[in-house]
């Protein structure tokens, strides 16, 4: 690992665990350890390749905890869930700006981009609860393999 990486990991853990204390949610096992393992990752983890890369350090949570924690994950704003390949993401903006995600259908990689929020939010007659803004197709390096 890098420096440049893992001064990055060690501040998107921070503020993670700043996030789950600001919103009153304790500092569990399992939310350290998936955390962790999130932190480690620039890419979309799907939540079995989570707990694979868990129980390579020894540590063993049921699928449906691991959902559980990334879907607290998600509501705080630690990560990003993408849709079209199943995956989790942390996240590392603030969340005062909308982003979309590009997503490469080839390696996985996921980049979030700042983009201007619409006010998609406040909608007469609906309750939007969320917004999936992701483009799929392929990064410089997999377009050039093929």
């Amino acid at each position: 690992m890098t420096t440049k990486t893992k001064a990055k990991t060690e501040t998107f853990l921070e503020k993670a665990i700043k996030k789950l204390k600001d919103n009153d949610f304790k500092q569990t096992k399992s939310r350290i350890d998936i955390l962790n393992v999130l932190s480690e990752h620039d890419e979309a983890l799907s939540p079995y390749q989570i707990q694979d890369l868990l129980k390579e350090k020894g540590k063993s949570y049921s699928a449906i905890t691991i959902y559980r924690v990334l879907e607290t994950f998600m509501n705080i704003n630690i990560i990003h869930k993408v849709h079209s390949i199943n995956g989790y993401m942390k996240c590392g903006h603030e969340h005062d700006h909308a982003h979309t995600l590009l997503v490469c259908k080839g390696c996985h990689n996921v980049i979030a981009i700042e983009r201007e929020e619409k006010n998609t939010k406040k909608v007469k007659g609906f309750k939007v609860e969320q917004i999936v803004d992701e483009v799929v197709g392929l990064c410089d390096t997999c377009n050039e393999e093929d």
